[in-house]
């Protein structure tokens, strides 16, 4: 058994929710960086 095939047994839409919370978290820490002009990383 290795990760990947793991990977492909969780539910879909679960993976997509993760990684559209991920995605926005990223987009905001970049809109955070713009407009104070300091890296706002976490």
């Amino acid at each position: 058994m290795n990760r990947w095939e793991d990977g492909i047994k969780l539910p879909i839409i679960g993976e997509k929710v993760i990684y559209l919370s991920l995605f926005f978290v990223f987009l905001e820490s970049i809109s955070l960086t713009l407009r104070t002009g300091t890296p706002a990383y976490l």
